[in-house]
């Protein structure tokens, strides 16, 4: 239960930055470094999860 409800929020986090970026016009150069959102890419859960991770840790500092 606390593993679903932590990925959620992961996915939610980066649809609201994928949003943002969309806004701002940088959204596909990220699609091309392979950091899209869950279902854009070819990267695996844990692979996008452990990214998320580490953006908002690095966001925190």
């Amino acid at each position: 239960m606390e593993d679903q409800y932590l990925a959620e929020k992961l996915e939610q986090f980066r649809q609201e930055k994928y949003r943002r970026m969309e806004r701002q016009g940088r959204w596909r150069l990220e699609l091309e470094k392979d950091e899209a959102p869950a279902g854009r890419s070819g990267r695996s859960r844990l692979g996008r999860a452990l990214a998320a991770i580490a953006s908002l840790l690095a966001m925190r500092r």
